[in-house]
C-alpha cells in the first residue's frame, strides 16, 4: 500500500498527503523492526559471559578473586578451569544473580527483568611475574561460550619492617609418606587487620606433599574466646593458632604460632630433596587513623590500613624411598604402631556375637590408618565369623579405633589371635608388625536347630547328630498310622489321598511352612551376610542413578521452612558417597566426603579431585550454611562425575 501510494501522481501535489505517507511509512518499519528484534533476544547468541579479576596486581602469596559472570542463564555449566595454571584454585561457590521489577508512573506499567549468574573462585599465585588466565569455557543454554583472557602481574614481596614469618620441621630428613610436624611463626609488630597464609603447591593436591591439619592446641574445657588461641581459614579449613609474646633479634613481637602435619608422597628428585614453601601471609597492617567525621558512628573503625605480605624462607625436606620390598599387609604406614585389643563378652556360646575393638596407636594424622580388614588376620578367619568388608576407623585423639562383631565357629576356640598392623620404624630403618595380645575365649558347645545349609555357630559333630536325630539332636519323625491319624484313628489316610481335596489338605500345610521357613532364612542371611563385594561394584552405578533421581524430586513441603538445598545436597552426597563406597568394597555408613575422595586418589582416579570439591560443597550446604545455587546444579554435575568415575574406575581395572 505504501508503494502505490507513493507512486500516485496526485501525491506530488499534496504536502498533506506526503506527511500522511512519511509518518505510515516510519510506523510500518519500526513494527518491523520491532517483530524481527523479538525472537533475536531468546536467541543464544543474547547470551554475554565475562570474567573479571581483582584486585590486577598482586603480591606473591596474596590472593586474587576471580568471577564469571553469565547474562541470560539462571543455570549454566560451571567453568572449565582446568586450563589455568599458575595459581592454587579455590572454589567459593555460586549466586543466582537474576532479578525483576514493576514499576508504574503516571498508570503506565513498565518492568525490567534480568537472568543471570555469578561463578567466583580465589586464585592464589605460586610464582612471580606476569600471568595470563587463558579464555574461560564453559556452556550456557546448551550452547559453548569462552570468556576474553585476563592478564594478572605478581609481584615479589619485599622485606617489611616489624614483621617476620618463620616456617621450621621437626626434623629435616624423613621418609616418603612419613608424617612431620611443620611450624608457621608469625612475628608481629604492630596492629593489623584483615591476614591470610598461602604456601604455593600446598592447595593443589598430587604434588610432592600435603599439608594436614595438626591436633588441635587448645586443652579439654577451654572456653570459646580465649584470648591464647585465634581461630582463621587456612588452605581453605579452619584452624587454630597459638598466640604469645616472644623476643627476636632483641625486639618484642606479639606472635601466632600455627602447626601442621607435612606427609611427603615420594622421594625427592635430584639428591632426594623437596622444597616447601616459601609461605607468605598477606595483612593490612594499620599505619595510623583517620579524622572522625560527623557520618561516622561511635563504633565505626577509623583505621588506615596498607596491604603487605611477608615470606618466610623456604623449607628443604630430605625425603628418602622406602626399602624394598615391603611385607605383605604393608599399607603405608610410616611411624611408630602399637595395636591394643579387647572383647566383650569372653564367655560365650558357639554362634554368639563378640564385640571386638581394635586401637591403633601411632604418630598423627591418624586419618591415615587404613581400614582394618579382620578376614586378612592370620588365624582368625579359621575360627570365626567375620565380616566381609574391612571396618573404617573411628578417629579419637591418639588412637584409631576399629569397632566389630565376629563369632566363634566352634567351642575348640580358647583365644581371638592377636590383630597385626604392618608399618615401616623409622627409628630402626625396618619394617616391623605391631600385635596385641591374645584374647582368651571360654567357648561353650550348643544346639542349634538349622535349616539345611545354615549350620553357621553349630560344630560338625552336632550338625551330625541332628541330622541322626541322636543325643542332642532332632527327635526322629514317627511315621506310624497312629501317629499320623490311619484307619487306627477312624480315619482312612489312603482314601481321603484319592481326592484333590484330601491332596490340598495334606500338601499345602508343609509347602506354607517351607515357603515361609525358606523366606525367614533368606531375609535373616541377608541380614547376616551383606551383598558381595562383586555385586555391590555391579549394583553401584544403578544404586547411585535412582538416589540422584529421588534428589531430583525435591519437595520443599517436607516440612515447614524446609530448606529444598539442604534436601538435594545431603541426598547428593549420600549418592557420591555410597556408590565411591560400593566400588571400593567399603562399609558406607561413616564414609566422609574426606576418606571416599583419599581412597578413589590411592586408586589413580583422576576425577578425585573432583569428587572431593562436589562433597565439600555438599557439607558446605548442610553444615557451614550453603551457598545460593539450585538444587538441580548439584544433581546434575554428580550425575557427570558419576559416568567420569564409572569410565576412569573401569579402566583401571
Amino acid at each position: 500500500m505504501i508503494l502505490q501510494l507513493s507512486r500516485n501522481p496526485d501525491q506530488r501535489s499534496c504536502p498533506r498527503l506526503r506527511t500522511v505517507v512519511s509518518c505510515l511509512a516510519t510506523v510500518c518499519a519500526l513494527s518491523l523492526a520491532a517483530l524481527g528484534a523479538a525472537p533475536a533476544l531468546a536467541r543464544p547468541d543474547n547470551v554475554s559471559v565475562a570474567a573479571t579479576v581483582d584486585p590486577a596486581t598482586a603480591y606473591l602469596g596474596d590472593s586474587i578473586t576471580l568471577q564469571v559472570r553469565v547474562g541470560g542463564s539462571r543455570n549454566p555449566d560451571q567453568p572449565d578451569l582446568s586450563e589455568l595454571t599458575g595459581f592454587d584454585v579455590e572454589f567459593l561457590g555460586g549466586q543466582d544473580v537474576s532479578h525483576s521489577s514493576v514499576m508504574i508512573i503516571n498508570g503506565r506499567r513498565s518492568e525490567d527483568s534480568f537472568k543471570g549468574y555469578v561463578f567466583q573462585y580465589r586464585l592464589t599465585p605460586t610464582s612471580k611475574g606476569v600471568h595470563t588466565i587463558p579464555p574461560i569455557r564453559l556452556v550456557v543454554n546448551g550452547q559453548p561460550y569462552q570468556t576474553e583472557p585476563i592478564q594478572v602481574n605478581v609481584i615479589e614481596p619485599g622485606s617489611v619492617e616489624g614483621f617476620k614469618l618463620r616456617l621450621t620441621a621437626e626434623k629435616s630428613r624423613l621418609y616418603a609418606g612419613e608424617p612431620v610436624r611443620v611450624r608457621l611463626t608469625w612475628y608481629i609488630g604492630q596492629d593489623v587487620q584483615r591476614f591470610s597464609f598461602s604456601v604455593p603447591g600446598a592447595a593443589r593436591g598430587g604434588g610432592d606433599y600435603d599439608l594436614l591439619p595438626a591436633p588441635d592446641p587448645r586443652p579439654p574445657g577451654t572456653r570459646e574466646g580465649d584470648p591464647r588461641f585465634i581461630t582463621f581459614d587456612f588452605l581453605g579449613q579452619p584452624a587454630v593458632a597459638s598466640r604469645a609474646r616472644a623476643e627476636l633479634d632483641g625486639q618484642v613481637y606479639e606472635t601466632v604460632t600455627l602447626d601442621r602435619i607435612l606427609v611427603p608422597h615420594k622421594p625427592g628428585e635430584g639428591g632426594g630433596r623437596i622444597a616447601v614453601g616459601p609461605a607468605h601471609v598477606a595483612f593490612d597492617a594499620v599505619v595510623g587513623r583517620r579524622q572522625r567525621s560527623v557520618f561516622d558512628f561511635a563504633f565505626d573503625d577509623v583505621a588506615k590500613t596498607e596491604r603487605r605480605v611477608v615470606a618466610s624462607d623456604p623449607l628443604n625436606l630430605e625425603v628418602l624411598p622406602l626399602p624394598e620390598p615391603a611385607p605383605p599387609g604393608f599399607m603405608g604406614l610410616i611411624g611408630e604402631f602399637t595395636v591394643e585389643a579387647t572383647a566383650q563378652p569372653t564367655e560365650v556360646n558357639v554362634g554368639d556375637p563378640i564385640t571386638l575393638t581394635v586401637r591403633v596407636l601411632g604418630p598423627e594424622p591418624l586419618e591415615r590408618v587404613p581400614p582394618l580388614a579382620l578376614a586378612r588376620q592370620p588365624g582368625l578367619a579359621d575360627s570365626f565369623k567375620l565380616p566381609r568388608e574391612p571396618t573404617l576407623p573411628t578417629v579419637q585423639p591418639g588412637a584409631a579405633v576399629f569397632t566389630q562383631i565376629i563369632r566363634a565357629g566352634s567351642d575348640r576356640v580358647t583365644e581371638i589371635p592377636p590383630i597385626q598392623v604392618p608399618y615401616f620404624d623409622v627409628a630402626s630403618g625396618a619394617y616391623g608388625i605391631a600385635k596385641s595380645r591374645p584374647i582368651p575365649l571360654t567357648v561353650h558347645p550348643t544346639t542349634e536347630v538349622t535349616l539345611e545349609g545354615d549350620t553357621q555357630g553349630v560344630s560338625k559333630e552336632q550338625a551330625s547328630g541332628q541330622r541322626r536325630g541322636g543325643a542332642g539332636g532332632l527327635a526322629p519323625i514317627i511315621t506310624s498310622p497312629a501317629a499320623l491319624g490311619g484307619r487306627d484313628a477312624g480315619f482312612d489316610l489312603a482314601s481321603a489321598l484319592r481326592g484333590p481335596i484330601g491332596i490340598g489338605a495334606v500338601a499345602v500345610p508343609p509347602g506354607l511352612y517351607l515357603l515361609t521357613a525358606a523366606a525367614v532364612f533368606v531375609h535373616r542371611r541377608a541380614a547376616r551376610d551383606p551383598p558381595s563385594p562383586a555385586r555391590r561394584r555391579r549394583r553401584a552405578l544403578a544404586r547411585a542413578r535412582s538416589r540422584l533421581r529421588a534428589a531430583a524430586k525435591v519437595h520443599p513441603a517436607v516440612g515447614r521452612g524446609a530448606d529444598p538445598r539442604h534436601t538435594s545436597a545431603s541426598a547428593v552426597s549420600a549418592a557420591v558417597r555410597g556408590y565411591i563406597a560400593d566400588v571400593l568394597a567399603l562399609p558406607e555408613a561413616g564414609l566422609t566426603g574426606t576418606q571416599g575422595a583419599a581412597m578413589l586418589q590411592k586408586r589413580g582416579v583422576p576425577s578425585a579431585g573432583d569428587a572431593e570439591q562436589l562433597l565439600g560443597r555438599c557439607d558446605a550446604h548442610l553444615f557451614a550454611g550453603g551457598l545460593a545455587e539450585q538444587p538441580g546444579t548439584l544433581v546434575d554435575e554428580a550425575r557427570a562425575l558419576l559416568d567420569r568415575l564409572a569410565g576412569e574406575l573401569e579402566g583401571s581395572r
